[in-house]
């Protein structure tokens, strides 16, 4: 199943973030929320960014998986997707403004595409 090679580093990607959170979280002495500390503020962010987008595109991915899209499509689309949200991860932290409007961008045209490819497919099944 191609959408397991890539939900498990992008699980693993999201958990890394959220343990950079609670490390800055220690560090600050900061339970709820971000205390005024903008590190932690933009760890939090970065965290939340990839949890509101990721799930939602891998589920796109399982989708169009289980719609018989080629394999070849679906790892390529999945690459495209891990890029993205690196680049978008590493241009906010990084303060990198190029690399976080590129990883945004591509992020938000895999949403509307997949969105659409799964709708047209399914369409096209009943």
């Amino acid at each position: 199943m191609i959408t397991a090679l890539f939900a498990g580093p992008l699980a693993l990607f999201i958990s890394l973030l959220g343990i950079r959170v609670s490390n800055l979280r220690r560090a600050h002495r900061v339970v709820v929320g971000d205390g005024g500390h903008e590190d932690l503020a933009l760890a939090a962010r970065v965290h939340a960014n990839a949890v509101e987008n990721v799930p939602i595109l891998l589920l796109m991915l399982l989708l169009l998986e289980l719609l018989g899209v080629a394999r070849w499509l679906l790892a390529s689309l999945g690459t495209i997707l891990v890029l993205a949200r690196l680049s978008h991860a590493y241009g906010m932290t990084a303060k990198k403004i190029v690399f976080h409007t590129t990883g945004s961008t591509i992020t938000f045209v895999m949403e509307i595409g997949l969105g659409a490819f799964v709708f047209v497919k399914a369409l096209t099944r009943l």
